[in-house]
């Protein structure tokens, strides 16, 4: 079974991340974010769609670290990342406090 859920692209990505965490809450693993267009009042928003998978709670890698890559190397941080136990969940181009940006998310059994 499969959650979609659309949030603010003016969050900051402490919100986003926070926002995902609580969703896992529900046995749902992240499993995508990436960003939308969504109509609202007949107007076209831009939001960002995280996609979560229905999971059993012993399996799902809820404490999660989204990192803004800026200027750093994306293999750096993701290999710095599975050395500290970290699954590679997403990598992708997200909005943060509506600036778009190159996101990683990682996820861990807490």
């Amino acid at each position: 079974m499969k959650k979609i859920v659309t949030m603010g692209a003016d969050f900051t990505l402490e919100q986003t991340k926070e926002a995902c965490e609580k969703i896992q809450e529900g046995d749902f693993q992240l499993e995508s974010i990436s960003t939308t267009t969504v109509e609202e009042n007949h107007v076209n928003v831009s939001k960002n769609k995280a996609v979560f998978r229905g999971e059993f709670s012993n399996k799902i890698l809820n404490e999660l670290t989204f990192i803004k890559v800026g200027n750093d190397d994306p293999e750096v941080i993701t290999k710095k990342m599975k050395g500290e136990g970290r699954t590679p969940i997403s990598d992708s181009d997200i909005f943060v406090e509506k600036t778009l940006a190159k996101v990683l998310v990682f996820g861990k059994i807490s």
